[in-house]
């Protein structure tokens, strides 16, 4: 339902009052930390219109996508925690934000990774061909429109197939579920390709990317530390900003791996049954929240510096 499980379901309802208040207070401060990191970020980077660095484009566009996952989805998570995967609106209104949260969600989602790979991309062309333009302001620009072309593009097969279905054995209440049978001749198998194409496409594909590229990066920066490699005072400035953002672009590469490895393997599983810790650690991850309030801080730090 809605990228849950019926295991996701049961261990909402059934969990304790104390786990839910510490879930929803939990939430309530990554809420809280997103909107204000974000938000003072872009602040920040409106206010510094001297910053002509393409990379600028790219952390608003990673800001915005996250911005919009904390107003529009994160909301629903606390109502999860408190109220399990019910869908509290019916009609054409509840069919409506069925269809609409769980795309703006998702293809925010993938405009974060598809950005994350994107400035590890550009940090390694400033890094090892410093005195190059490699991207342009005008390019930077058409690659952001880019990504949430793609994104919204490559998560309408599923939305097309959401849907608000009464559960008489959940007392008649209402949720939001992907039902690819109710669009797909043979489900099961667009199901498994579809998800399948998802995981190669924004989890393996990012990964060996940005890895290949940040182990260049680090062996580029090694080597310039080496006696003798002559720098001009600028140069250096340059190579103290490009080491806070490789060190960013580690940690959040890091925090990715590990929040969606549990992810993508839980959606190739038709009917996936664990227990409820697990189900809360992917229920907590899903968010892509751990890496922003960190992140928001060291970038604030470059752009300031």
């Amino acid at each position: 339902m809605n990228g849950s499980t019926s295991t996701d379901n049961l261990c909402f309802e059934r969990t304790s009052l104390t786990i839910k208040l510490s879930l929803t207070l939990a939430y309530a401060v990554l809420i809280l930390a997103s909107l204000l990191g974000n938000s003072l970020l872009l602040a920040v980077v409106r206010r510094d219109r001297t910053t002509k660095r393409t990379i600028i484009y790219f952390i608003q566009n990673m800001a915005m996508a996250d911005l919009l996952i904390t107003i529009v989805y994160m909301p629903r998570m606390v109502t999860v925690v408190l109220r399990g995967y019910q869908w509290l609106l019916d009609g054409a209104i509840g069919l409506a934000l069925c269809v609409l949260v769980p795309l703006c969600h998702h293809a925010a989602i993938l405009v974060s990774i598809q950005t994350l790979v994107i400035i590890s991309v550009e940090r390694f062309l400033a890094i090892v061909y410093p005195l190059k333009r490699n991207v342009t302001t005008k390019q930077a620009r058409y690659l952001v429109a880019l990504t949430w072309f793609v994104s919204i593009a490559v998560r309408i097969p599923r939305s097309v197939a959401l849907r608000l279905k009464h559960r008489e054995t959940s007392g008649g209440r209402t949720f939001c579920a992907t039902m690819f049978s109710s669009v797909y001749d043979n489900a099961v198998v667009v199901r498994r390709i579809y998800y399948e194409t998802l995981l190669y496409l924004f989890y393996v594909v990012p990964v060996i990317s940005i890895v290949a590229v940040n182990l260049v990066i680090i062996f580029t920066l090694r080597r310039r530390k080496l006696p003798g490699h002559w720098t001009s005072k600028e140069q250096k400035r340059k190579e103290q900003i490009n080491r806070k953002i490789f060190r960013m672009l580690l940690t959040i590469t890091c925090l990715f791996i590990v929040c969606w490895l549990l992810y993508f393997i839980v959606l190739l599983i038709p009917n996936p049954k664990f227990k409820c810790e697990i189900g809360f650690a992917r229920f907590f991850c899903r968010s892509y929240k751990f890496r922003h309030y960190p992140v928001c801080v060291l970038l604030l730090q470059i752009l300031l510096s």
